[in-house]
């Protein structure tokens, strides 16, 4: 889905691959239209703060997904979209936030809690999604309901600190094979407020270049720490 709609020539001319399909539009027009029947894997990339309609996508999608279907979602994390000020007034920050999401934020959440903007939007995101199963739900059997699991917590800053969450939507019995897998075992696993924290490493264009024509060879370019490899 792109947004862009007067890029749209140059954005289909980089399409990677044939069987790509693009969608032009915003999120909340073109998700609805889209058919929800297969499992999917859904990762929205917004490149900008979290607002009404985000959380909107967020509840639509947590309705229509089938079961074990996975919600990916990543959004910019940056406090000083709320207003600044040195120091700044997180009371206003709050009220801001507050204002551009359209709801209230999740009980127990305070303004000095914005310290952490992070776990702020990562509550917040989840309740909007469990908003959208508890409305699922009501007209389902037990057996039948789904509930949503957290797997990733990711904070990254590549000029502009950055958050990527998502989990599982599934039903009872299907969240029993997700349990059964192998989650747990991967360092990138999150299931809660703490945060995976990725450090981009820094490669110039030749660097880069050098290292892709390595792959998936071990890779080395000199002066690179292969910590950053």
């Amino acid at each position: 889905i792109e947004h862009l709609l007067d890029k749209q020539q140059r954005i289909e001319f980089n399409r990677p691959f044939g069987c790509i399909n693009l969608e032009f539009g915003s999120t909340t027009d073109v998700l609805p239209r889209l058919d929800w029947s297969k499992t999917s894997i859904v990762w929205l990339d917004y490149d900008g703060p979290i607002s009404r309609d985000i959380l909107s996508d967020l509840t639509f999608l947590s309705q229509n997904l089938t079961s074990g279907s996975m919600l990916l979602f990543t959004l910019r994390a940056k406090r000083e979209d709320f207003g600044g000020g040195q120091p700044p007034n997180l009371a206003e920050r709050l009220r801001a936030l507050e204002e551009r999401i359209g709801r209230s934020v999740p009980s127990g959440i305070q303004a000095q809690d914005l310290s952490n903007f992070a776990e702020v939007l990562r509550r917040i995101t989840t309740v909007a999604i469990n908003d959208g199963l508890i409305d699922r739900n009501a007209a389902l059997s037990i057996r039948e309901q789904l509930s949503y699991r957290q797997v990733m917590n990711f904070l990254y800053n590549d000029g502009t600190p950055m958050v990527t969450f998502g989990g599982v939507i599934a039903s009872a019995s299907d969240m029993t094979k997700f349990y059964q897998g192998r989650w747990k075992r991967s360092l990138a696993y999150r299931p809660d407020a703490q945060s995976l924290v990725i450090k981009a490493p820094i490669f110039t264009f030749k660097e880069r270049r050098h290292l892709e024509e390595q792959f998936p060879s071990v890779a080395a370019s000199p002066g690179v720490p292969e910590s950053d490899i």
